[in-house]
């Protein structure tokens, strides 16, 4: 039992297959059962699918039809008109787009023409057409064998083809360019003869080349009728030879039996098996019997015996209606589908069942072939009771689409979804059968998830996140696989609320804004209007306007189709209004200005910002604008707004000012002040006068003050120049004179001297004398002294204390009296 954990991104181009007389298998669906197509033929058609596996277009050699089976414009093949007939068709996918392929086709058995066209599915409104200006040919004079070779760079391919009447292969390299190349390989086959005297159907009509799902061999099945034998090659992928050739040969292993018709081929998954089917005859010269034979390679080791000896029979599948022989009967038809299994067609229309290959990668029996076990038979009507039957060849399919196919995997139709849309999950690949799924974490107990390959679950009841799906398969081959998957369900925007912005009367010439009420950042929002990715739309008219859906930053969508109604009156607008004045006036602090609107009309209403009514008002800083209201009730726009700014007062500063005036201080002195740029200063002085002056400064002389009467002051008025806003200081001076104190009186009663007086005492209010006699006792202890001391002759001793200006706070010395 093998566990794989890993597999590869394996898409689903080869998802649809048609066939036969009307063969329509989908290996999407499981069970696998077959429709009618009325596309149908015993040659095989060549169809491709996207990656999802859904049906692109197809092609019969003469018609190529869109994904409804009905043809294209351009879907005519030129090339078949008044030949023989068609032939093979291959189409190979370009990888710089999604919408373009190249099909390639070669039509006319008697004379073969390859030739190129590309498919643009961008054409007829999207059903897809043939490009006419894109058909060429590639060469003539080849096969109708076509098959597909991926380049070593996993992009490019290889088409090959045989020459006609030829062993040569032809390989041409296809890029996204187009074809650039081709190169020759001579297989030297036993085939080869002379001049190639051979019947038509061995010149250019062997049986389909084969390419294993690696690309690394090729197998040319030959028309056992003249060949018994079978040619295996390896491939460059690189270079595009072919080299190192085996020969396999076709044998009856049943006495009496002879091999005939055209026998078939198909690699197993893994490139390591090669199986054979053969035609079987009762007797040489017959051309009736068959069906055929199987058997099954081993391609381990690459040489001749060995492959030859690995030889297994694994059984023979008898005719259809025993009693009755096959007339040209082809052998079974083998192809490998991308479900890991080969399935086996009779390659006869009367016959409605095929055989199935279940475990091709196991070697001998176990692989497990078994006989007639799909019935083709569709319940559904067909136009003759014959059609809907196996055919003489599979589809023309490119081998390249299912070079995974033995590899379990699992495939999301989104990886990331948004919440509320349907997640598709399906397991196949390798035979899985039966399947177990999980997943992490849980979902919701309201949604299921079933044991199907095919998974279909509504995420709008599961929360937004990521989510690991897991699948564990069965094969009937007993190998067990395991595969996660990481979806992620993104979630949907908020349903938004819509505001309509407009005047209280909107009016002929009005705008409305309809606008999402807090738009989300990097949502884009889709109107009714046409308009996009804005949160807003701007109408003119009236009428209804809606939000028909958001879509969030995720690319995630909501149907919103929330609809307002915007009405415009049919009334005029009157003008704008325009203040008169300059757009900026600046006052002083506290100063209120008048506004005025310039052309009053009577009949108009006018209405300032700040809601006041009339046509002027009286503001003080701020903006103010002014909008008309005619009597419908129609608003102007605002006028041009007018600002109002405040200007502070000045306030002018005394620059170094020595505030205390002396006797030696009086006279000649200067003073300055500073203030703004521009500003004049008016300066005015008491108990002095000014005898100079500049622009900021002055030269005061200061008189004497009296005792008691107020000090010197300078005062100034600062003017600034616009507006005219004015600001005041002063200054004030103290005079504080040095004191002269005398060390003798004479209280002789004469006038002079009679008293102990201390002059300018008097501008020191704040003072303190204290007198002694010699031996220490206090006489005298005055707050204020009154200038009136005497006393007896002696010699005495003061101290004087003061407190306002005096550079000794406290003076003392002697004094003599003397009568």
């Amino acid at each position: 039992m093998a566990i794989q954990f890993m597999a590869f991104g394996q898409q689903k181009q080869a998802a649809i297959w048609i066939y036969g007389e009307g063969n329509y298998l989908n290996f999407n669906q499981k069970p696998l059962v077959s429709q009618y197509f009325s596309n149908g033929g015993p040659i095989g058609i060549s169809t491709i699918s996207d990656s999802n596996g859904t049906l692109l277009f197809s092609c019969n050699s003469f018609q190529v039809r869109d994904k409804t089976n009905a043809f294209m414009p351009h879907g005519q093949i030129i090339e078949v008109i008044n030949s023989n007939a068609g032939g093979g068709n291959l189409i190979i996918p370009r990888q710089d787009s999604s919408f373009l392929f190249r099909l390639f086709l070669t039509a006319n058995f008697l004379n073969p023409v390859l030739t190129i066209r590309s498919i643009n599915l961008n054409l007829n409104m999207g059903l897809g057409d043939v490009d006419t200006t894109s058909i060429r040919t590639v060469r003539k004079k080849t096969t109708v064998q076509l098959a597909c070779m991926l380049h070593a760079n996993g992009k490019d391919n290889w088409l090959i083809t045989r020459l006609w009447n030829s062993d040569s292969l032809l390989a041409y390299l296809v890029t996204d360019e187009g074809i650039v190349d081709s190169t020759f390989s001579d297989i030297d086959s036993p085939a080869k003869m002379a001049n190639f005297p051979l019947p038509w159907t061995t010149r250019g009509y062997d049986c389909q080349l084969k390419s294993s799902p690696d690309s690394r061999m090729l197998l040319i099945p030959r028309r056992t009728v003249e060949y018994p034998f079978h040619e295996l090659l390896q491939f460059n992928r690189t270079t595009g030879q072919f080299f190192n050739k085996v020969l396999i040969k076709d044998t009856v292993i049943t006495a009496g039996l002879f091999v005939n018709s055209y026998p078939d081929g198909c690699f197993s998954p893994d490139s390591k098996l090669l199986y054979m089917s053969s035609g079987f005859r009762r007797a040489v010269s017959t051309t009736t019997d068959g069906p055929g034979f199987f058997w099954q390679y081993s391609l381990e080791n690459y040489e001749s015996s060995a492959i030859e000896n690995s030889k297994v029979y694994l059984g023979k599948l008898d005719r259809f209606n025993f009693t009755i022989p096959e007339k040209n009967p082809f052998s079974p038809r083998l192809q490998l589908a991308m479900d890991g299994k080969i399935y086996v067609s009779p390659g006869s229309v009367k016959d409605s069942l095929m055989s199935i290959i279940q475990c091709p990668n196991t070697k001998g029996t176990g692989c497990n072939l078994q006989f007639r076990v799909l019935n083709l038979r569709n319940k559904q009507p067909v136009p003759q009771p014959w059609m809907g039957y196996n055919g003489s060849f599979f589809p023309t399919l490119n081998q390249t689409f299912v070079r995974n196919a033995g590899i379990f995997q699992l495939q999301a139709n989104k990886r990331k979804l948004c919440k509320g849309d349907t997640l598709e999950l399906s397991g196949y690949g390798a035979g899985a059968e039966k399947f177990r799924w999980s997943v992490s974490p849980a979902l919701p107990q309201t949604v299921k998830v079933d044991t199907l390959t095919w998974q279909k679950i509504g995420t709008k009841n599961i929360p937004a996140g990521s989510y690991t799906f897991s699948c564990q398969a069965f094969s009937r081959c007993g190998d067990v696989f395991e595969k996660s998957m990481l979806v992620e369900i993104l979630p949907l925007p908020q349903k938004p609320n819509l505001v309509v912005q407009q005047k209280p009367v909107p009016c002929k010439g009005d705008s409305a804004i309809i606008r999402v009420q807090n738009p989300q950042s990097g949502n884009r929002y889709f109107w009714s209007t046409g308009n996009d990715s804005l949160p807003y739309i701007t109408v003119k008219q009236t009428g209804l306007y809606a939000l028909d859906s958001v879509a969030n930053a995720f690319g995630c969508g909501l149907k919103v189709g929330d609809t307002v109604a915007v009405s415009i009156k049919n009334a005029v607008i009157p003008p704008v209004p325009v203040i008169l004045g300059p757009r900026l006036v600046e006052v002083c602090e506290g100063t209120r200005i008048k506004l005025a609107v310039d052309s009053v009309q009577l009949t108009v209403e006018y209405k300032w910002s700040n809601g006041v009514v009339g046509p002027a008002l009286t503001v003080g800083s701020g903006q103010y604008s002014v909008y008309s209201q005619s009597e419908e009730g129609c608003q102007s726009g605002p006028s041009e707004p007018v600002t109002v700014v405040e200007i502070q007062h000045p306030s002018p500063v005394f620059v170094n000012v020595d505030s205390v005036l002396s006797r030696e201080t009086l006279l000649n002195q200067n003073y300055c002040v500073s203030g703004q740029v521009g500003s004049r200063f008016r300066f005015s002085v008491q108990n002095g006068m000014i005898v100079d002056s500049s622009e900021d400064c002055i030269t005061v002389n200061w008189s004497v003050p009296s005792s008691g009467v107020r000090g010197p002051v300078i005062s100034v008025i600062e003017v600034l120049a616009n507006p005219p806003c004015t600001g005041t200081a002063s200054q004030s001076f103290s005079y504080r004179p040095k004191l002269e104190i005398p060390n003798l009186i004479t209280p002789n009663g004469d006038g002079k001297n009679d008293v102990f007086v201390i002059q300018d005492l008097e501008f020191y209010p704040n003072h303190l004398l204290q007198i002694f006699n010699r031996w220490g006792i206090k006489v005298l202890d005055a707050s204020p002294y009154r200038n009136d001391w005497k006393a007896e002759d002696g010699i005495y001793f003061y101290r004087l204390r003061v407190s306002e200006g005096q550079p000794d706070s406290e003076i003392s010395g002697w004094l003599m009296v003397k009568n």
